[in-house]
């Protein structure tokens, strides 16, 4: 088998993946509430260091894509932010550097909103910190 041949053999497993993934969540949406849903994705992020505290992860700031974001699409600092599925606090700690206030920020794994309330940087931010489901955001 040619070089070119095994190339375009992997386009093809890359375009059955992707159709994989999109039954899958198809699948899902309309088997599972909203807790069965957001189960897997709390237990993978809650049992990775990568995102835990003092992560390089978590200390790496915002993304090209986000910057871009902000200084398009955001009041100017010191506005006030809220940050929804903050995880272990990237976001949030990007945007206090450039200025930002954080009214609140929210994640559904709950080891992360700890570990927020516990860093000094949002000291400020510590009760509105939380927790749970989405529709809990919305009453």
């Amino acid at each position: 088998m040619s070089r070119a041949h095994l190339l375009s053999w992997t386009f093809e497993l890359d375009r059955v993946a992707r159709a994989l993934a999109i039954v899958r969540e198809a699948l899902a949406f309309r088997f599972l509430d909203e807790d069965a849903w957001a189960e897997p994705s709390r237990g993978m992020y809650a049992r990775s260091s990568r995102y835990g505290d003092g992560s390089a992860h978590n200390e790496a700031w915002l993304f090209e894509f986000e910057r871009y974001a902000i200084e398009r699409f955001f009041p100017k600092p010191p506005a006030s932010v809220l940050v929804g599925a903050c995880g272990g606090g990237r976001e949030p700690f990007g945007l206090l550097d450039r200025g930002y206030r954080i009214a609140s920020a929210y994640d559904p794994v709950a080891p992360f909103i700890e570990a927020i309330r516990r860093d000094p940087r949002l000291l400020h931010v510590r009760d509105p910190c939380s927790s749970g489901r989405t529709r809990s955001l919305t009453g």
